[in-house]
């Protein structure tokens, strides 16, 4: 038996996600392989890739795979964690129901309420607070999960 695949599927274009698997990868468990995909094709850019970067990940330059193309090229995963904020205008109710069409037979469904970069409002200091805010949120729900699936070989 291989590793545990994660996929973290948000909307738009996935920068909670891309966040979440680098955070993932970050703890170096080989038992868990971390994805991520958005509901969108784009590039990743503005306060989700300044928090990582000034963490010291590197964001891509390319576009993340879309949720839609890893159906497409029939990818298996054993959890798929979906990501958005109830309380805005995210459509969550079309992120859940298309995430279980596409992923329903092979995947054990988990749903996290993280709040996205594009509804931080204030000055570029709260912007950027916020940003920091989202990422420790992710962090903290990456570390439960692995600790949850019982692949951490350390405590976080």
């Amino acid at each position: 038996m291989g590793p545990i695949k994660v996929l973290f599927v948000c909307t738009f274009r996935g920068g909670r996600g891309k966040i979440a698997e680098m955070v993932g990868n970050s703890f170096g468990n080989d038992n868990i392989e971390f994805f991520c995909s958005g509901f969108e094709a784009g590039f990743l850019k503005g306060l989700c890739s300044e928090v990582m970067e000034d963490g010291g990940f590197e964001f891509p330059a390319a576009p993340l795979k879309t949720v839609f193309e890893r159906h497409l090229d029939n990818e298996k995963f054993d959890y798929l964690i979906t990501m958005c904020d109830e309380s805005t205008f995210e459509n969550c109710f079309l992120l859940l129901e298309s995430v279980a069409n596409l992923f329903g037979d092979t995947t054990r469904f988990i749903h996290w309420s993280i709040p996205d970069f594009i509804g931080l409002s204030g000055s570029e200091f709260e912007k950027k607070e916020g940003a920091e805010n989202i990422k420790r949120l992710i962090t903290e729900h990456v570390a439960n999960l692995i600790e949850e699936i019982g692949a951490l070989d350390t405590k976080v």
